[in-house]
């Protein structure tokens, strides 16, 4: 579920959950969102934020837009050594 915040310049900023990092923290995308015009209805802007969330969700969904430092979704679990390569690349 994405987060929503309204910046007072008329933007909003909306943070989408992006799984964990190597080290299991959470990590999100945060994204901003400009309505088309200044003096949107409220039905008319909650209609363009819903389009907004479901267009960058989907690229979440196929991997088009992700964080820096998540784990991809097929590498939820870390072999042994997968582990040791990046231990050793990390420590070199």
């Amino acid at each position: 579920m994405a987060s929503i915040t309204k910046k007072p310049n008329g933007s909003y900023v909306i943070r989408f959950p992006a799984g964990k990092d190597f080290n299991g923290k959470y990590v999100t995308i945060s994204r901003v969102f400009w309505p088309s015009t200044p003096g949107l209805s409220y039905k008319a802007l909650q209609k363009e934020l819903h389009m907004f969330i479901e267009s960058t969700e989907s690229q979440i969904a196929k991997g088009e837009l992700s964080a820096p430092n998540s784990v991809p979704n097929d590498q939820k679990k870390t072999t042994f050594e997968t582990f040791c390569k990046l231990y050793l690349d990390i420590k070199s």
